[in-house]
């Protein structure tokens, strides 16, 4: 996981340089999207963790989970919503939660060592 988080800014590094403009707007809509207010970001950022899975995103994936465990969600919340993920997605969410799982222990690695 964190070799695809890894590879994943580097590609978004040259989509900044590529297109400055279009990357600091996506930046700042994404900041303003999962900003507190009626719904909290804790929620935010588990219903990103949902639609991630959903989405077969593996990058998405790892980048979410580390933002809810930042966050303080737990291991047992990011499951449940890894259920809920696969009960909209089927089989096909069911094999990404896999990279949930991955992402929670690379985490989990980074917590502990840092």
């Amino acid at each position: 996981m964190k070799e695809q988080l890894d590879q994943f800014k580097r590609a978004a590094g040259s989509v900044a340089k590529a297109m400055p403009e279009l990357w600091a707007a996506w930046n700042q809509f994404g900041q303003a999207a999962m900003a507190e207010g009626v719904v909290s970001k804790r929620t935010k950022e588990l219903v990103a963790l949902g639609m991630a899975i959903h989405s077969r995103c593996v990058y998405c994936i790892g980048l979410h989970v580390r933002s809810a465990m930042r966050l303080g969600i737990s291991r047992e919340e990011i499951m449940e919503v890894a259920g809920v993920a696969m009960l909209m997605g089927g089989g096909p969410s069911m094999t990404y939660v896999t990279e949930v799982i991955a992402a929670i222990e690379m985490v989990e690695r980074e917590q502990s060592s840092g």
